[in-house]
């Protein structure tokens, strides 16, 4: 790539994270509200509960951290795209998004999944304590303590995480010839 062609490479692909990262975000606190809330979005934030709040933003960053692996394959995969023959370049490119949507979807539920799951089971250990009903009451100590729980586990699997979803859908290889 000429380096006119990297710096508009580099805008697209910034734009795109953008875009995606907001539609992440946006599709995180409306799922997160109703699944572990039980409130719509707007009423959840409208109330000023810093409790939920802070869950919902580890909920965010746990999502962000497990997706982030498949805009870097992306992102890679797309750069090769200019030593490719020019009659495979728009398919390569197709089969590339398809198969990377399809990642990025996978990613959310997976990730959603893990919270839930991670929450629930500490929630369950701790019989005497409901942390989820804790939480809509605005206990700011249980809403760090659960969010905190979130993004370790996120820290702790997101490797194995990032193998999991390359492994059920792997990216197309491309081998450049020489």
């Amino acid at each position: 790539m000429t380096p006119g062609n990297d710096l508009i490479y580099l805008i697209l692909l910034n734009l795109a994270s953008l875009v995606f990262g907001v539609l992440m975000i946006f599709c995180t606190v409306i799922t997160v509200s109703s699944l572990f809330l039980g409130k719509k979005a707007s009423i959840s934030l409208s109330e000023n509960n810093t409790a939920s709040s802070l869950f919902l933003v580890s909920v965010i960053i746990s999502t962000a951290m497990l997706s982030t692996s498949t805009f870097v394959v992306l992102q890679q995969n797309l750069h090769l795209v200019n030593q490719m023959p020019e009659h495979t370049r728009i398919p390569y490119i197709l089969n590339t998004m398809l198969l990377a949507l399809l990642q990025i979807i996978f990613t959310f539920v997976l990730s959603l999944l893990i919270a839930f799951v991670s929450t629930k089971m500490y929630d369950m250990m701790t019989w005497h304590i409901k942390e989820y009903e804790e939480i809509r009451k605005g206990n700011v100590s249980v809403g760090l303590l659960l969010g905190g729980i979130v993004i370790g586990l996120t820290i702790f699997i997101q490797y194995q995480f990032a193998a999991l979803v390359a492994a059920l859908i792997p990216m197309p290889n491309y081998i450049i010839p020489q």
